[in-house]
């Protein structure tokens, strides 16, 4: 079966309150939902890896489009310090 890639251009943002840029970062969440249900993941694994990216914005006070490389190492150094595992810090 062959996939057809489909370019959204109705989430540009019309932002003027903060309230604006959750639904912005909703919309783009919700896009990357359908697009992992489109590759075939399960719908476990997309909740678990929107549970992960939730926890990661939320951490970092951040949205989607103001991440930084140092907001990743600071998520990833404070998963260190809690003495997690590798492979649990991996995932």
């Amino acid at each position: 079966m062959k996939s057809k890639l489909t370019l959204i251009n109705n989430l540009e943002p019309s932002i003027s309150t903060y309230e604006d840029f959750i639904d912005f970062q909703e919309k783009l969440l919700a896009s990357w939902e359908r697009q992992q249900k489109i590759v075939g993941y399960t719908d476990a694994t997309i909740a678990l890896n929107l549970t992960k990216v939730l926890d990661f914005l939320k951490e970092s006070e951040h949205f989607i489009w103001e991440i930084t490389v140092l907001d990743v190492n600071k998520f990833y150094e404070r998963l260190v310090g809690k003495g997690l595992a590798y492979s649990t810090r991996r995932k």
